[in-house]
């Protein structure tokens, strides 16, 4: 069969990535490259940071043919923007794996740098005549045919204005164009049938709906666009282009860039690049003098220059000030494809004479420094300069270099030289697409056509593999690969947006600091030495592990370990552990794996005092650079930092066979960097904060308000709202009778206090916990309580499940909207019950109920306000006695009745947890609860999510509209973004930078909110004989400006 018969989708079953390369990377001393702890993986392997399914939010389908994606991961690293095939973007918060916004835009696209301001925070721009928003970010992508209306195949660019949180700044609804559509005909179906005999079948049957909703959706995409800029005969630059200034103002693309290989073209039309002014919204100049297709166009680093790169086999460079051409060079004799700035902007590296040979020219004046020392067999579409020195990374067809352009000859070396295999009958759709250094050029990373990743970290000598498993039909995707980005409460990870259309979060090998070495000699009179490289004191990550040290052991072939709790010398023998470790020296070695050397990556356990909840635990990956152990230990309670070594053999080269051969045991004891993990901290630029107990500090709590209500909830889950109608109101009650004039700032809490909970149950053992932490109050795995601005989430681990609560409030009404989100952390299937309880407590002594509303989707309790006179009735009747918990997903069973859900285990053992599913009993004139129950069968790292409104309301009129409202995942994106513009408008106008971080991150985050709640608030539910005007409106001074 010839290469010509064979398909995307017969190549896409038919190869295998090779897991043993051509060639490999090596080391300095030549030895190969190792993979790295749980490599080479698969795309179907477990991930256990997330997975996000993009064709979910994007109706992506299996297509005919080939489709295409393209990437941009914005420069704060927190938002990622995919163009998808179905000329959607789609912008994802990272962190949060959220979608925030869907765009009509189409192919490359690329964010605008973030320019930091002399306080170092990213500078933000008003919009005119709407000053209370702020512009975060900025992407430019193309705009997709079909809704330009301009023919051929136009070239156009959009600029998209996003706020902080992803979210397009000036977005109107959506319309339905199906259902408008269905109503224009409707509208005209009589006419047609009366003058011209079109009756409704015919219609049916006929395009005309469809039509009609094309034409719809047409027009309305153009109507949203309507306050964007649009570039008419703009494309952005290609393989690798720098589309912006590095200050953000100017923007590059190309312009009239169709080749002219088929016939030469006037000059005005021939293809040049734009420079164009972002904040004069204008063209600058035009760079003009090619005389074929740009492919690639780029400012240097320090903005001084403009060069581009051409089919015509010119680079030339201009100036980005006047516009003039500085120099160009000469026709190389054949395409040129890209080109690269060094980080200094002193020289430029470009692929000339067809791709296959790399210059490094003197940027100032075009002299030509260096020639790439070897022959390439394919073009070179990809290089990049190292951002710390003078390598330039580079690949070609299924090769990747890294070239030392200035060091080892006249044309420098090539250190590393990589190839994907020997195999010759893919050419054209296996190959080396992109090379990228990571991590401050620390690490290499790979992306290959058929949509497998690597990533070589230099200093280690081991690759991680990320593979495409064999037979996955893919789409193209351009710039797959970000990262490692860190998280704090996970592993430092790789984004990788896949071809199977998959977002994946992909671990990073774990790679301590290291601030101190050791030498300890082997034995007495033995040069050979042990060598402990002391990790700086911080908290680590590894395969999941929280780890307090690290300590990596060079030299050395077999040793025994010993972690001391107390003193070393009366630690019981049982806590020695002897690890054999093969250091890999000769050529003979070399193909060894970590199985075959006796070592595998793992967590071993030292029992201390016999109780192995109690011991440390010990990961030993396996890793070679040349022969190294690193020991990551984590922390526990009691452990004092010390470390035993005990040597057993000397660290010569010697047979194999003789590796467990002992030598004189030597001991020796270090103490580590001490490290205690903050028990509070700030978050995300000073914006959140995060507690990590929910004991040391039982009441913590946090409040959000709006304009007619107000929430506190403690860091264990109690709650206290409170509303105006118009006097205070409640609708979570304490269990007796409790007044409702003010809300006390610092009260006590108790088992019955009201509260938001979720009870866990494990279907396997009956085990139960629940989150935040009380009722239950079983001690958690793990717990943050992470405050906003604007929103308050809990992370609770415990029995191998995650369960993360979050809530926040609408602007306008008196509501909770609560999310709910449990997820398997466990590498089996898991079979929960999940138990959302919001407490409603003692109502009223007159009449309280409650029961489960087919209706309105929820338990309804209903109560009668207290009155003991008859003319105070007319008072109370129009109150809203009413307080509604309406579950989005219908659960499996709900109890309404607090005696018959706590029965005899209280609310730490409820009863109703004992039985196989709660009772659906209903509450009369007793105490009403809201308890629902679901079942969840989760696969491996499997979550399901649930959403929940709570609050007041009149009736059931009132209930239905609130339900309509906000009980979806598109009303809580609507209110979150409302409430977060609606708590925005208080931020502060005023800077304060003192020595003392801590302080200026109150005084400049959380004190403008502060004042704000209160100035806000005070006339609301306070009342004018407590307001103070001129108080309130110079401390609101400090929030937004118009009240100085």
């Amino acid at each position: 069969m010839s290469m010509s018969c064979f398909s995307h989708e017969d190549f896409s079953k038919a190869y295998n990535f090779p897991l043993e390369p051509g060639r490999n990377f090596e080391s300095s001393a030549g030895i190969p490259a190792r993979y790295a702890s749980g490599h080479p993986k698969e795309w179907s392997d477990e991930r256990p940071l997330g997975t996000i399914d993009f064709s979910l939010d994007d109706q992506v389908h299996s297509i005919e043919g080939y489709p295409s994606y393209h990437t941009a991961l914005s420069p704060d690293g927190k938002l990622l923007a995919i163009s998808t095939h179905t000329e959607h973007i789609l912008i994802y918060d990272v962190h949060s794996q959220e979608l925030r916004q869907k765009l009509d835009g189409a192919g490359c696209l690329v964010f605008r740098p973030l320019v930091p301001s002399e306080d170092g925070v990213a500078k933000p721009t008003q919009i005119a005549g709407e000053q209370l928003k702020k512009l975060a970010y900025t992407i430019v992508s193309s705009v997709n045919d079909e809704a330009s209306h301009v023919q051929p195949n136009p070239d156009r660019l959009i600029l998209w204005d996003l706020d902080r949180h992803g979210r397009s700044m000036d977005m109107d609804e959506s319309i339905d164009p199906k259902t408008l559509a269905t109503k224009a005909i409707d509208a005209i179906a009589t006419e047609l049938l009366a003058k011209h005999e079109w009756t409704r079948n015919f219609m049916d049957s006929s395009a005309l709906h469809n039509e009609f909703e094309k034409a719809l959706s047409r027009i309305a995409v153009k109507h949203r666009r309507r306050h964007n800029t649009i570039l008419d005969n703009a494309v952005l630059g290609s393989f690798g282009s720098t589309s912006f200034s590095a200050n953000g103002r100017l923007l590059l693309y190309h312009a009239a860039n169709s080749s002219t290989q088929m016939g030469m073209r006037e000059a005005d039309r021939l293809p040049h690049v734009v420079v164009y002014d972002m904040e004069a919204k204008q063209e600058l100049h035009r760079l003009s003098g090619h005389r074929d297709a740009i492919m690639w166009s780029a400012f240097s680093p320090d903005d001084e220059k403009i060069a581009t790169v051409s089919w015509d086999g010119t680079l030339r460079m201009y100036s980005p000030t006047t516009g003039d051409l500085l120099w160009a060079t000469e026709n190389s004799g054949g395409q040129s494809w890209t080109g690269a700035f060094s980080p200094d902007s002193k020289f430029i590296a470009w692929s000339s004479k067809f791709g296959r040979e790399i210059q490094v020219l003197d940027s100032s004046e075009g002299r030509q420094l260096s020639t790439f020392p070897d022959k390439l067999s394919e073009w070179c579409r990809c290089l990049i300069w190292h951002p710390n020195n003078r390598d330039i990374a580079l690949c070609a067809g299924k090769e990747a270099y890294i070239w030392t352009a200035f060091d080892g000859g006249p044309n420098g070396s090539i250190p590393q030289h990589y190839m994907m295999d020997n195999d010759n009958k893919w050419p054209t759709m296996a190959n080396i697409q992109r090379v990228d250094w990571m991590d401050q050029g620390k690490l290499l990373a790979l992306e290959f056509s058929e949509g497998t990743n690597l990533v070589y970290n230099i200093e280690r000598n081991t690759t991680e593999l990320f593979k495409r498993p064999k037979g996955v039909d893919i789409a193209w995707i351009e710039h797959g690969l970000y990262g490692p980005i860190s998280k704090r409460e996970n592993d430092d990870y790789y984004l990788s947006v896949d071809g199977d259309v998959q977002i994946e979060l992909e671990p990073a090998t774990f790679a301590p600091r290291i601030s101190s070495t050791v030498s300890i000699p082997l034995c007495p009179g033995n040069r050979q030495q042990l060598t402990l490289h002391i990790a700086a004191p911080g908290e680590y990550k590894f395969n999941g592990l929280r780890l307090c040290a690290a300590v990596t052991v060079t030299n050395l072939y077999h040793l025994a370990l010993r972690l001391a709790k107390g003193n070393t010398d009366r630690t019981p023998a049982s806590a020695l552990m002897r690890v054999p470790f093969q250091a890999v020296h000769t050529p003979h070695w070399r193909s060894l794996s970590p199985t075959q050397c006796g070592l595998r990556c793992c967590v071993l356990y030292m029992n201390l005092e016999g109780t192995a909840d109690r011991c440390p635990k010990i990961a030993l990956p396996f890793s070679l650079g040349p022969a190294f152990l690193t020991i990551f230990i984590q922390d526990f309670e009691g452990f004092n930092g010390h470390f035993a070594v005990l040597l057993n053999t000397i660290a010569a080269p010697f047979p194999h066979h003789k590796l467990n051969s002992l030598c004189r045991v030597t001991e020796h004891k270090i103490q580590l960097p001490s490290h205690k993990p903050k028990m509070i901290q700030a978050t995300e630029n000073g914006e959140r904060y995060e507690l990590t107990s929910p004991t040391v500090m039982p009441k913590a709590g946090a409040f959000l308000w709006n304009q007619r209500m107000m929430i506190q909830v403690t860091c264990r889950g109690f709650a206290t709202a409170q509303y105006m109608q118009p006097e205070p109101a409640k609708y979570a009650y304490a269990p007796n009778l409790e007044a409702k004039t003010f809300m006390q700032p610092e009260q006590n809490y108790y088992a019955h206090h009201p509260g938001r909970f979720v009870y866990v149950k494990d279907e396997e053992t009956a085990e139960i916990f629940s989150a935040p932490y009380e009722p239950v109050r079983a001690k958690p795995d793990r717990f943050v309580f992470d405050v906003g601005k604007s929103d308050i989430k809990w992370t609770v681990e415990k029995l191998g499940i995650r369960v993360e609560m979050k809530f926040l409030l609408p602007t306008d009404d008196v509501a909770e909207l609560w999310s709910i989100k449990v997820t398997n952390l466990t590498d089996r299937r898991r079979s929960l019950s999940v138990y959302p309880y919001f407490p409603l407590g003692y109502m009223s002594w007159m009449n309280q109920e409650a029961e489960w509303s087919e209706n309105c989707g929820g338990i309804i309790g209903s109560c009668k306000t207290p009155y003991q006179k008859a003319e105070d009735y007319p008072k109370m009747k129009y109150l809203k006695d009413k307080t509604y918990f309406l579950c989005e997903t219908t659960p499996v069973a709900w109890e309404a009745k607090q005696e018959a859900f706590e029965g005899e285990g209280g609310l730490q053992a409820p009863s109703a947890l004992q039985e196989p599913q709660l009772s659906n009993s209903d509450a009369r004139y007793e105490t009403p609860t809201a308890a629902v129950q679901y079942w969840a069968d989760l696969k491996v790292n499997e979550s399901r999510e649930y959403r929940f409104l709570f609050g007041p309301a009149y009736d059931e009129e009132e209930t239905l509209k609130m339900r309509r409202k906000y009980l979806s995942k598109e009303g809580f994106e609507q209110a979150a973004k409302d409430y977060e513009s609606y708590i925005e408008r208080g931020s502060g106008c005023l800077r304060l930078s003192t020595p003392d971080k801590h302080l200026d991150n109150l005084v400049n985050n959380w004190l403008p909110r502060q004042v704000y709640y209160h100035a806000s608030s005070s006339q609301k539910s306070v009342g004018k004989r407590l307001s103070r005007p001129s108080v309130n409106k110079r401390g609101m001074a400090r929030c937004r400006t118009e009240f100085s």
